[in-house]
């Protein structure tokens, strides 16, 4: 079983989990995000661009991923315009440069946006994308999704879960909210 909890670039965390192999990624999220997050911003910390790539060396150092979160339901095409299309792209660019292994994007438009223009990027489908069926799995992957998280009402309908294993080569996901 491999395990991903969040994270607000609080050092306690990594050295929380260090015991914990089954913790294998940090899902990280930023208030000031392009994009937005599901989760409460009041909670979350913003870390500028430096200490955002030290918190990410010291989770590589104790073989640690980051997944930094880009979760809104949509941007209402805002990701196609000049000036917000940009900041996206600068926004992303900036988190590859900081050192995040992954980013979890919530619809396709910005699944296939990261993927094309940041192939090294691992994409993961959000459980905000909404997948319930099979057909929606792999469309995703189709796209270029590398992780699918299905919708949280789904999360233990176990025929589901098998049919979708079954009809995707990529890894399925579920995912609990904590907040």
């Amino acid at each position: 079983m491999k395990l991903s909890i969040g994270s607000n670039f609080d050092p306690a965390v990594l050295a929380g989990i260090a015991e914990l192999p089954e913790v294998t990624e940090l899902m990280a999220s930023d208030p000031k995000s392009v994009v937005g997050t599901d989760r409460p911003p009041g909670r979350l910390k913003s870390a500028d661009r430096g200490a955002l790539a030290q918190y990410i060396a010291d989770a590589h150092a104790k073989d640690r991923t980051v997944n930094f979160l880009l979760n809104a339901p949509s941007m209402g095409g805002r990701q196609f315009d000049g000036t917000d299309g940009k900041r996206l792209i600068d926004y992303v660019g900036g988190l590859q440069d900081a050192g995040v292994d992954a980013v979890t994007a919530s619809f396709p438009a910005l699944i296939q946006l990261v993927k094309r223009r940041f192939p090294k990027l691992a994409v993961h489908a959000s459980h905000n994308s909404g997948v319930s069926t099979v057909d929606q799995a792999r469309m995703l992957e189709d796209m270029g999704a590398e992780v699918i998280c299905v919708v949280r009402y789904m999360n233990r309908n176990f025929r589901f879960l098998e049919r979708v294993g079954k009809s995707v080569s990529v890894p399925i996901q579920v995912s609990c909210a904590s907040d």
